[in-house]
Parts: C-alpha cells; structure tokens; sequence
C-alpha cells in the first residue's frame, strides 16, 4: 500500500509539467488569466507561490473592479487596498499596466499617485488609466514614464511640468474627457514616434500642441475646440476623422478653415471622414462623407 501511494507521488511530480516550463512560457500562461486568479496560483505549491509577483502584465479592469469597489477603497478585500498588496508584494519591470478606478468614495486620488510613481520606476510601457470617478489631476511622475510606447488616460486633467518636452517612444495616444486647462499655453510637446491619435470628447484642446510627423491615424470626436489645423500638419496622415456633437457656431471659440485648406497637405490620407455638424454653416446641416478607398468602420 505505501509503494503504491509513494509511486502516485512520483507519478504527479513528474506530470507537473507546467512548473518545468521556461520561466518566460509559465509568465505568458498567468498573464493570460484573471489578475485574481493568476495570484491564487501561489496555493498550488512552494514553486508557485511567488510566481505571479514577476508578471509584467497587470491588469485591474473594470470586472475587477467591479468585483472588489462593493468592500470599499480601504476594508476588508476593499479595492485599493487589493490594488496595494499586489503592487507590494510584485518583484521586477511592470511593462503593461491597466487600471479602472471605480465611480466609488475616495477622499483623495493619494493612492493613484503612488501607483503611477511605481510605475514610473519599473520601466512601464503600455498604460491605461480608465477613471470613472470625479476627475484625476494626473501627477508629474507619469511624465517621467519616458519609456511608454501606448497611454490611454480617461476623465483626467492633463498638466505637465513646464519642464517636460514629450515622450520620445510613444506611438498610440488614446485621450478621452481630458481637460487640457490653461496652464499649456500651446506649448509644443515632441511625439517623433506617434502613429496614432484619438481625442474623444476633450475640453480646453485649443492648448494642446504637438509635433508628431510619423503620424498615420488621427480622430477627433466632440472636440469642438481643438485646432485642426495644427494637428493635421503632419505628412504621413493615411486616415482623417473628425466629428462634432452640435453645429460648429454652436460654439464661441471655433477654428475658420475651408475643405480646400484642411486637404491641402494631406497628401497621402487614404481615408477622410467628416460629419454634417462640421460643415453645418456652409452647407445647410446636409451631411458630407467623403471616402477615399472605403468606408470607415471601427474607427473609434
């Protein structure tokens, strides 16, 4: 009976297949499953207790939250909390962080400070802020990311130091209900590697200014401030969409440009898209498309 039992113990150790597999193969599988469950790995055995602590992949989605923002921010199994125990106990670069912060109490956003600090000492290069609390006046240390390829910010206020010139690797910038302020001033930030960019239902966009002459894609969605013009001078637009909310003299401070001005150094843009509400003074509100090669689908 004992040999049996001894040859079964054997037999598991030796299906264990997954702990034997190359670290870098056992960190895409737990990057592949919930956050939650990817910890709830270090039950499994010694060998696994700690795995899950050097994932560079964190995502704390909106299922996540969901799941944790009823315990409150800081009770029992309460969200920030859970957010801060993962942070503490993980070991090593964080290369792509995604985090929703709950419509829930929050005194302050003291903790989502810390969190972007954190990030910008462990080399962080995709991120994700979707907030769904009041807005977040972003923190200083998120322009010292210097090494982001993709950010996504939601329902934040936009004020970087006077010192900051740009994130020299970014190539995906997604801004959506941003607040730009006044404290820009037009100040030209340095995008060199930029590919894409989305404005989505941002305010105070007439201070936003950067250089971005690598760009391909850009879409403006209910920015009824922001300078065309200046965003479209960039040589390697393949697609254009641009759409309001309200007829453009709707609103006191509006851009004067004609179709002919807007096209004019858009030499190699593949597809243009613009709604009626752009052209609603010159045309009677009738709806203008106009497509290049096809329709646009999925663009925003």
């Amino acid at each position: 009976m004992m040999e049996n039992y001894r040859a079964g113990i054997v037999t598991c150790a030796k299906e264990d297949r997954i702990s034997n597999l190359p670290e870098h193969l056992i960190d895409s599988i737990l990057e592949r499953v919930p956050l939650e469950e990817a910890v709830r790995t270090s039950i499994l055995s010694k060998n696994w207790r700690y795995r899950w602590t050097t994932m560079k992949e964190l995502v704390f989605d909106q299922q996540f939250s969901k799941k944790f923002a009823k315990n409150g921010a800081f009770g029992h199994n309460g969200f920030i909390r859970i957010v801060n125990k993962v942070l503490f106990f993980h070991k090593g670069p964080i290369l792509k962080f995604h985090i929703h912060v709950p419509n829930m109490f929050l005194d302050n956003f003291e903790e989502v400070d810390q969190w972007v600090l954190f990030l910008s000492r462990n080399g962080v290069n995709e991120l994700l802020l979707n907030n769904s609390n009041r807005r977040y006046e972003l923190p200083s240390y998120l322009f010292c990311c210097l090494e982001l390829t993709k950010l996504e910010l939601h329902k934040c206020c936009f004020k970087p130091p006077l010192e900051f010139e740009g994130f020299l690797n970014l190539e995906k910038l997604r801004l959506e209900d941003i607040d730009f302020g006044a404290r820009l001033c037009g100040t030209k930030f340095n995008l060199p590697q930029l590919k894409k960019l989305s404005l989505l239902k941002c305010t105070n966009v007439y201070n936003f200014n950067i250089k971005a002459t690598r760009l391909h894609e850009l879409i403006v969605y209910a920015c009824h401030d922001a300078m065309l013009l200046r965003l479209l001078d960039s040589p390697c637009l393949l697609l254009v969409s641009i759409a309001f909310e309200k007829p453009i003299e709707d609103f006191v401070r509006v851009e004067e440009m004609n179709l002919a001005t807007m096209l004019s150094n858009l030499s190699k843009v593949e597809y243009f898209y613009i709604n009626s509400y752009f052209l609603k003074v010159r045309y009677k509100g009738k709806p203008f498309m106009l497509n290049l090669r096809s329709s646009l689908t999925g663009v925003y």
